[in-house]
């Protein structure tokens, strides 16, 4: 029987038996685990706090056979702010589901950076928990080669003015033979923003970017998104307008 020390940002768990809960963990050595924790959902329970959604922390498991087992755990963050909001809520929802879904069994630097650093960032902002998600679907595309060229047309180069999921952007004479189902407009400002929430290391573009921009962004990117993985990320429908 081996150890594994590692750490580990809990996405979704499936309690069975009396007491005992399955976790998914995303690690950045290992992609996305399961780790059996028995006896967790025990009111006195040790290890309760390390079995619950959002817990980051560095987790010690057993491993007999490829089938991990929860052993101890140092908690390092709770994310607890999140739970004052139903829309941070709402937004850290959708990024544990995400993060679930694209990743796999393998390291995941990126993407377990990429959550980390987008739940520390919906705690200290108090405000536009849609935009702090844009940065985590834009940053997730990015990594996972599914980011759309937004700005021009992926027919001719030209400068676009629509977007169709699952392609690019379009320009209005391209639009005509591109067919109105599925194409939604793209407002002034919406591909400056999306490129901010790829490349910019400052959170000042959130402050001062529209409302508008940033719904018209994210019904642009989610349905994008759910083309490109072929899932309806049901969590990320919240913010839809």
């Amino acid at each position: 029987m081996g150890e594994l020390k590692c750490e580990g940002i809990v996405l979704r768990y499936a309690d069975y038996k009396d007491a005992d809960r399955m976790l998914t963990l995303l690690t950045p050595d290992c992609g996305i685990i399961s780790v059996s924790a028995k006896g967790v959902r025990r009111q006195n329970a040790k290890l309760r706090y390390a079995a619950e959604l959002f817990t980051y922390g560095n987790y010690m498991l057993s491993n007999k056979n490829g089938r991990y087992a929860l052993t101890g755990c140092v908690l390092k963050d709770s994310f607890y702010a999140l739970r004052e909001s139903l829309e941070h809520m709402c937004a850290a929802s959708a990024m544990l589901e995400m993060a679930s879904y694209a990743g796999i069994q393998q390291p995941q630097t990126e993407l377990f950076e990429l959550l980390r650093g987008c739940l520390f960032t919906l705690c200290e902002l108090k405000e536009q928990p849609k935009a702090v998600l844009l940065v985590f679907i834009a940053r997730l595309l990015k990594i996972s080669g599914y980011m759309p060229e937004i700005e021009y047309c992926v027919n001719c180069g030209e400068k676009a003015g629509y977007f169709l999921p699952g392609e690019g952007g379009i320009c209005p004479e391209c639009s005509q033979t591109a067919g109105a189902a599925g194409l939604i407009r793209l407002e002034s400002g919406t591909a400056d923003f999306i490129e901010g929430c790829v490349y910019s290391e400052s959170e000042s573009f959130i402050s001062q970017a529209e409302q508008g921009v940033i719904d018209n962004a994210y019904i642009l990117l989610i349905r994008h998104m759910q083309l490109c993985f072929e899932h309806q990320f049901k969590s990320a429908e919240y913010f839809i307008k």
